[in-house]
């Protein structure tokens, strides 16, 4: 599997050290992050981030005390619009290709049994995976899945302020082969299919492969802390 985590964005929160790069309880949040991903040896782990944050921060040398000296990075230089744009950018090479593809975007810890066994049972069926808990996010702007009476996926609702659909998402997509991933990112991207403040995000992705007649499907798993905010980081370190 290629897991690829994007840290080439800019919050205006974290001006002055990334988020995943917060120290909490003693490690950088990153290491919190990536203890719910059950990483095998053979796995690529791939950071996308920003010259600048190396120049910085040195995140790269950060990221792989964390991860691992087989952690690769791939350095952007300058903001994209959006996640999508970046791993396209900086990591095509290597996810375009019949490897399955996690896009971890580092917000919400999880716990994630069904989706691990999901991925088990049901990789070969469909082409994408998304692990999602039925929660009510009024208030916030968030991710909801909408499903037919089969259970597939009809639609990803990407920053909704509302409760529109049962399923909310987790910051976590799965592609049964990357190649899809970089198909559908494009289309999305072309055809501007969602834009939101200017940004293109991951999960609408799926929505250009259900047009596409692909089938997606979702994981029924739990949200145990969100870390979207400053306050949301500083409670999971309290």
């Amino acid at each position: 599997m290629n897991i690829v985590i994007p840290l080439a964005g800019k919050d205006p929160r974290y001006l002055d050290l990334p988020k995943l790069l917060t120290d909490v309880r003693g490690k950088p949040l990153l290491a919190y992050v990536l203890e719910q991903l059950r990483i095998e040896p053979e796995d690529k782990l791939i950071f996308v981030v920003l010259r600048e944050y190396v120049e910085k921060f040195s995140i790269d040398k950060i990221l792989k005390s964390v991860a691992g000296e087989k952690a690769i990075i791939r350095i952007l230089p300058n903001v994209t619009d959006g996640s999508p744009c970046s791993i396209l950018e900086a990591a095509r090479d290597l996810i375009d290709n019949e490897t399955d593809l996690l896009v971890e975007l580092g917000d919400v810890i999880r716990g994630l049994d069904n989706f691990y066994e999901d991925i088990k049972t049901h990789r070969s069926e469909v082409s994408g995976i998304i692990p999602v808990e039925r929660r009510d996010m009024t208030g916030r702007p968030f991710g909801y899945v909408r499903t037919d009476e089969n259970g597939f996926t009809e639609a990803l609702l990407e920053k909704e302020l509302t409760y529109v659909a049962p399923w909310a998402t987790m910051g976590l997509y799965y592609f049964s082969h990357g190649k899809d991933f970089v198909w559908a990112a494009e289309e999305m991207i072309k055809n501007k299919s969602f834009v939101y403040h200017d940004m293109f995000f991951v999960g609408p992705v799926y929505n250009e492969l259900i047009k596409r007649g692909d089938k997606v499907i979702i994981s029924k798993n739990i949200i145990e802390m969100m870390l979207g905010t400053p306050e949301e980081v500083s409670a999971f370190g309290a």
